[in-house]
């Protein structure tokens, strides 16, 4: 379900939002990005949300 460019062994599950999210080690920091579906969308509560469009 997840696209494969992310770090799933440091997913987890925010209940403030409801969102699978993982960490993203940076060259400065590591920051946390939301698990996403291989078409964008991102993994929330059982469901997928719709990819975010700019």
């Amino acid at each position: 379900m997840a696209a494969a460019y992310q770090d799933l062994s440091t997913a987890r599950y925010t209940p403030e939002d409801g969102c699978y999210w993982y960490e993203h080690s940076g060259p400065v920091e590591t920051t946390l990005i939301p698990l996403r579906t291989p078409d964008g969308g991102h993994i929330c509560g059982g469901q997928v949300a719709p990819p975010v469009t700019s």
